[in-house]
C-alpha cells in the first residue's frame, strides 16, 4: 500500500511518513482500523516491515471490549535460523599435541 500523509496527522504522522519512504519500509495495513461515534474513521493501527514479504493475509476483525480500534490478525513470514556446523572443541593438551613439530602433516579434523 501506498503510505498516503494526512494533514490533520501532526507531526508524529509527517515524521513517521518521513521515515517510512526514506527507509523503503512497507506498511501492510489498507483498511481503516478506528471508528469513534461522531468522528470519521481513520488508518491508525499500522504493519511496518523492513521487508514486503514478511506479512501477508492483513485481516480486518470487530474490536476487543469497548475499543474504537479494529483487531488486525496477519500472517508474519520470518526466516528459519539454521544451526552452523559443529565445532571441534579441543582441550589444552589437545592443542599441544595437534601442534607437536612431528604432527604438523596432512591432518584431518572431524567432529
Amino acid at each position: 500500500m501506498e503510505l498516503q500523509l494526512v494533514e490533520s496527522g501532526g507531526l508524529f504522522a509527517a515524521v513517521l511518513f518521513e521515515v517510512v519512504q526514506q527507509s523503503a519500509w512497507t506498511q501492510h495495513v489498507v483498511a481503516l482500523t478506528r471508528y469513534r461515534a461522531g468522528q470519521l474513521p481513520s488508518l491508525l493501527d499500522l504493519v511496518i516491515t523492513n521487508e514486503r514479504h514478511l506479512v501477508g493475509q492483513v485481516t480486518t476483525n470487530a474490536p476487543l471490549g469497548h475499543s474504537d480500534h479494529c483487531a488486525l490478525t496477519f500472517d508474519f513470514i520470518c526466516y528459519r535460523v539454521r544451526n552452523p556446523k559443529p565445532q571441534m572443541r579441543m582441550t589444552g593438551a589437545e592443542r599441544q599435541e595437534q601442534n607437536r613439530p612431528g604432527n604438523l602433516r596432512h591432518q584431518s579434523v572431524s567432529p
